[in-house]
């Protein structure tokens, strides 16, 4: 018998991946190499204990450890216990005797005396624990070398488990060993007896103290994400993996359900090589079953209904006992019993005792089984215990203050003779959320006043930043609760503001459009309120790229359905024409008669949606003045919100980081506080693309479209400059087509991306559809009458009809770039045109390119943007003289923002000007990094040539080398390693 026939990997439940089917599990090399070296050490030991909880992968790890020894030649003897087992006593020793005769050494060896096999079924028969033993012994004593593994002895009967604890392993012919799963239920409280019955398998170690044991811990947090990116074949986003450990703790078992269920649900996407999750619902619905669900069930009642009444109410502490009484009308004598049965069978544990040893309370060993038991309630049963945890903490808090209802310090709201323990969030849970979560769910069952007082209340605790989503579950519920008043329109309005930092476009639109269907009939809310719902819901409309509906908003007849004044329909019909790229009809939208609204803070932010039309068709002034405004001081709480984040996120528009950080520091708000796409921007100008990269990923993740509005959304376009900085040529090109083929008829043509695809096919060696498409961008813009990022676009092809030779036509371009810089005297304009400047006056006036340059330096580290400040110190060391200390500048801020393309120019030219380049050896492991990407992102030799600007003949060597170092055989292996990172790529 060989030793593999009968192991065979199982299944497992993350997509696009089953579970571990190599011969080395991950997250357990450091068990796994134990356990060879204990099944190889002729002098090892004879007994092995594979210890863990449930769900820590004991079978999976054998059958690996299975494989390995058996490709080293070795036998292995499988012998299973299963539920049931338990019943028939000596079973276990019975399969042992069985399985090692079937394995007898070959003839010429020692003769025997009987039949092991019969002498073991009459002690079965008889119960005769000697004879057993004496059968099993022998059966041991003259097997031929091989590892008996017995999978899960948790399951086996009480008379086997005997005998394998008293077994004499040293009479066991040479070559045996014996390889023994048990399951330890883990989590146990400190005061538990000892184990009885089928647990007595857990005292086996303690018998045989020569034995090995193994224990399968946890998986930590990096193993976790090792496991995810196995399973995912993509790497995980750091969110995602938190959130799964958290979750799992460290179980791969649960891992996989996880994984399981959200493919179930299409809600585990990925995004580039990252893999995240859909923040739209962050855990499973309604898990199916499960290896620990089922065993849960497998308790019955009262253990199952105790359970159920703990996945609400265990942040409670001791209370937790007499509050689940009272829901389901149980004895208090059936609740501790199915309290003592699940802390039995390791599915709840006790927290750590107070220092006077009372019980500070229970929870579950597992966070996934919890949420699947609660997820699994009826919502009159949540309810119901829902509303049992608040009038406890209520109570609890009008007795004491509130201390010991919310603080979750751990102390208890006070414990008298006779009398059950009061309430109190223990220091385990989340204070913060515990009790607004349970009011939404209690609903009409508990005080309606209160329930949202205290909503609003724990809302504001939150603060405005993203990541808090579940606010807006909170504010809805309070909005409900309040019923037809003026105090439910502020909550839905709170609640649309808070959505749009969360870039929950669908949020944002159902509570503005219950604001104004409801409100329309007590003559709907204020002219400032009013506006600034309807700024969110045009917003949330185009962010969500429905275009049609987009352009439906463009018509008067869209807006009559909701009975509003002349002056909201022409505010959203402005908006809507400036989200399509219509700047001229929003303009004149806004500056017809029907469009005035009442002096003071009502006219803000239709004057800063008038100044941004203004902008993009070149007239900064209106814009400038509305960042001043007097009247923003008395717009309210949402208004100040809103208007700030529009204008901050012009300012970005137009590459005026510091302007921003000044205007958001006097609005007394932070980045933090911004959506998704904002922070993009802040962050890519900030020089930390990283993080600037989360925060796409994330948009990408979550169905937020590419092919947005201008107006909205830049940050598709702008991310090509991070993409291309990092070699990512094809990630561009791809993403570049999204865009395009995202294009909605009803959106007006994007000249913007113009730049972006014009750098693509310079990279790649083309200047002369670099040109084509340059020029395409700057009629496509004329045609508009746009003038916002036509400056890039007269930069960019300003710069290339230099390197052609065509200096008339690279001198028109430098003009009309002065005219937009002298128009919108914006910073990044005059910086560009700075440096065309100096690019074209660099052979007839030196003189005067120096002086460009000089001023182009100082500008640009004034702005205080790592990239944009080292691409102007690589042009002017490439222009001027003395290049040394502006390259090895450049050099070290190509490498803080994370370029390596762009390190790896830098360097050719510190090479070329007999600069030093600092630290040989990254720069050379920096290389080979970007030269990989390169291959990875489908670009064939020729074309990695024109990016590095090397010949073919030189990247045919470097890839050679390359293949060398890293010991892959095919470019197709270059790239898996590359994608899987054993060879780092660049983020994306």
């Amino acid at each position: 018998m060989t030793s593999t026939a009968a192991i065979e990997p199982t299944a497992g439940g993350g997509p696009g991946a089953g579970a571990d089917s190599g011969d080395t599990l991950t997250g357990r090399d450091r068990e796994s190499a134990d356990i060879d070296r204990s099944l190889n050490d002729p002098d090892g030991p004879r007994i092995i204990f594979v210890a863990g909880e449930r769900g820590a992968g004991r079978t999976a790890f054998l059958r690996a450890a299975a494989r390995r020894h058996g490709a080293a030649g070795g036998t292995v003897l499988p012998v299973d216990c299963v539920p049931g087992d338990g019943l028939r006593p000596y079973l276990l020793a019975l399969r042992l005797v069985r399985t090692l005769e079937q394995h007898r050494p070959a003839p010429g060896g020692p003769r025997r005396t009987g039949d092991p096999v019969a002498e073991m079924a009459a002690a079965v028969e008889h119960g005769d624990r000697t004879a057993a033993a004496e059968a099993l012994t022998g059966a041991l004593a003259h097997a031929a070398p091989a590892v008996v593994v017995v999978d899960d002895v948790q399951y086996a009967d009480r008379a086997s488990v005997d005998l394998l604890g008293v077994l004499d392993m040293a009479q066991a012919a040479p070559g045996v060993r014996l390889v023994l799963s048990l399951l330890r239920p883990g989590g146990v409280a400190g005061r538990r007896e000892a184990p009885s019955g089928g647990d007595a398998a857990g005292l086996l170690p303690v018998r045989h103290p020569a034995a090995r044991v193994i224990d399968m811990a946890p998986l930590a947090r990096a193993e976790v994400a090792a496991l995810l990116a196995q399973r995912l074949q993509a790497v995980p986003d750091r969110a995602l993996t938190g959130l799964v450990h958290e979750t799992s703790r460290g179980l791969p078992a649960a891992v996989d359900i996880l994984l399981a269920e959200w493919a179930r649900h299409g809600e585990v996407l990925t995004a580039g090589r990252p893999a995240l999750l859909d923040g739209g619902r962050v855990l499973p619905a309604a898990p199916r079953d499960n290896r620990f669900t089922e065993a849960l069930r497998a308790l019955g009642e009262p253990a199952e209904k105790v359970a159920s009444g703990l996945s609400v109410l265990w942040p409670l502490g001791p209370a937790v006992c007499a509050l689940i009484a009272e829901v389901y009308g149980l004895p208090a004598a059936d609740v501790r019993a199915g309290l003592r049965e699940l802390l039995d069978a390791g599915i709840v544990e006790e927290l750590p005792v107070r220092e006077d040893g009372a019980t500070r309370g229970w929870r579950f060993r597992l966070p996934l089984t919890k949420h699947a038991v609660r997820e699994r309630l009826g919502p009159m049963e949540r309810g119901r215990l829902a509303a049992a945890a608040v009038q406890a903490l209520w109570a609890a808090g009008d007795r004491t203050g509130g201390g010991s209802a919310s603080g979750g310090a751990g102390e208890p709201g006070g414990w008298t003779a006779g009398a059950e323990p009061a309430a109190y969030v223990v220091a385990e849970a989340d204070a913060g959320t515990y009790l607004p979560n349970r009011i939404v769910e209690a609903g009409p069952l508990i005080d309606a006043e209160r329930a949202v007082a205290e909503l609003v209340a724990a809302t504001e605790r939150m603060g405005r930043g993203p990541g808090r989503r579940f606010t807006l579950r909170w504010l809805k519920a309070a909005a409900q609760l309040a019923g037809e008043t003026a105090t439910r329109d502020e909550l839905l309005l709170a609640r649309a503001m808070r959505a749009v930092v969360e870039a929950d476009h669908r949020s944002v639109r159902g509570a503005v459009e219950e604001l104004l269907q409801s409100a329309a009939g007590r003559g709907g809310p204020g002219e400032e309120p009013l506006q600034t719902g309807i700024s969110a819901l045009v917003g949330a409309t185009s962010g969500a790229g429905l275009f049609p509906e987009l352009s439906h908003m463009t018509e008067p007849r869209w807006w009559w359905p909701l009975g509003l004044p002349p002056a909201a329909v022409a505010l959203g019909r402005a908006l809507a024409l400036c989200c399509l790229g219509r700047w001229r009809a929003a303009e004149e939208v806004l500056g017809q008669p029907g469009a005035q609204w009442s002096a003071g803070a009502a006219g803000v932010l239709p004057e800063v949606c008038r100044g941004i039309a203004e902008l993009v068709l070149g007239r900064p002034e209106r814009f400038r003045r509305s960042l001043t405004l007097p009247e923003i001081g008395a717009l309210s709480e949402q208004g100040r919100q809103m208007v700030t984040l529009v204008q901050v996120q012009q300012l970005l528009n137009c590459g005026d980081l510091r302007e921003a950080a000044d205007l958001l520091a006097a609005r007394r708000m932070t980045v933090e506080e911004t959506p998704a796409h904002v922070r993009f921007q802040w962050r890519r100008l900030e020089g930390r693309w990283n993080e600037a990269m989360r925060h796409l990923r994330w948009l990408r993740a979550n169905g937020h479209p590419v092919a947005s509005s201008l107006h909205i959304h830049l940050y598709p376009e702008r991310a090509t400059v991070i993409l291309l900085a990092r070699g990512r040529i094809g990630a561009t090109r791809r993403l570049i087509a999204d865009i395009r083929e995202g294009l909605d008829p009803l959106a007006e043509p994007r000249h913007l991306l113009d730049r972006a695809e014009a750098e693509v096919a310079w990279m790649l060696g083309d200047p002369a559809e670099a040109v084509r498409v340059l020029r395409r961008g700057v009629a496509t813009a004329r045609t508009h009458g746009e003038v916002f990022a036509t400056d890039e676009l007269l930069a960019g092809l300003a710069g290339l009809l230099v390197q052609a030779g065509d200096l008339p036509g690279a001198a028109v371009c430098v003009r009309r770039l002065e005219e937009i810089t002298a128009r919108t005297e914006g910073g990044r304009s005059r910086l560009l045109w700075l440096v065309a400047s100096a690019r074209l006056h660099a052979a007839g006036d030196p003189e005067a390119a120096r002086k460009h340059l000089a001023d182009a330096v100082a500008l640009a580290r004034s702005r205080e943007q790592p990239f944009e400040t080292a691409t102007t110190l690589l042009a002017a060391a490439r222009l001027g003289e003395k290049p040394a200390a502006l390259l090895t500048e450049a050099y070290e801020l190509f490498g803080q923002v994370g370029a390596p393309l762009w390190r790896f120019r830098t360097r050719a030219d510190m090479r070329r000007a007999k600069v030093p380049v600092p630290d040989h050896d990254h720069a050379m492991a920096e290389g080979d990094q970007l030269l990989a990407t390169l291959v990875s992102e489908g670009l064939r030799n020729r074309q990695i040539a024109a990016v590095l600007g090397l010949s073919p003949g030189a990247v045919a060597n470097r890839l050679t080398r390359l293949f060398a170092r890293t010991g892959a055989r095919s470019r197709t292996e270059l790239v898996t390693a590359v994608l899987r990172r054993s060879m780092p790529a660049a983020d994306w």
